[in-house]
């Protein structure tokens, strides 16, 4: 089980914006070097207020598809329980 707390969360809407943002490095959140044409990402969590971010808790088994262009992100894990993440193109 993965609760909501260190679960991935996602901007509601945001695939919509038509806006690449910059990727970054999930190991030290550099941006990627080629990433050219991206926008930096905004600053979310400094604007809670202005965006619905949604996560939930997860039991094994579950799954979350989504759109690439959808901002996303995911807190580090201190529990003691493993979480997983597969990723495609």
């Amino acid at each position: 089980p993965v609760p909501e707390a260190v679960s991935p969360c996602f901007v509601a809407g945001s695939h919509a914006w038509g806006t690449l943002f910059l990727p970054r490095y999930f190991k030290d959140g550099s941006a990627f070097p080629s990433a050219q044409g991206y926008e930096p990402v905004p600053d979310i969590d400094g604007h809670a207020d202005d965006y619905q971010v949604l996560a939930w808790d997860m039991a094994p088994g579950d799954a979350i598809a989504f759109d690439f262009c959808t901002l996303h992100a995911a807190p580090g894990n201190p529990t003691a329980g493993a979480r997983r993440a597969a990723s495609m193109p």
